[in-house]
């Protein structure tokens, strides 16, 4: 998952299945800064589909799920 916001790009990459017997967090957290909104969300699916949403606002969990 990319997200730009106020002319930076972060990345973060979801990886499952981390312990046996255990599960994590699943949520990606992103620390923007100072960043008002969030210009692009660029999510890369297992499938290979990519998903792009744009003009989010930030200090927020938002949930994307795969469009079919």
């Amino acid at each position: 998952m990319e997200v730009l916001a106020a002319g930076k790009r972060w990345t973060r990459e979801r990886v499952a299945g981390s312990g046996y017997l255990s599960q994590d967090d699943g949520r990606l957290h992103f620390g923007l800064g100072a960043a008002a909104n969030i210009d692009k969300l660029l999510v890369h699916w297992p499938s290979g589909r990519e998903q792009v949403l744009t003009n989010l606002t930030v200090d927020r969990v938002l949930t994307v799920e795969e469009p079919r």
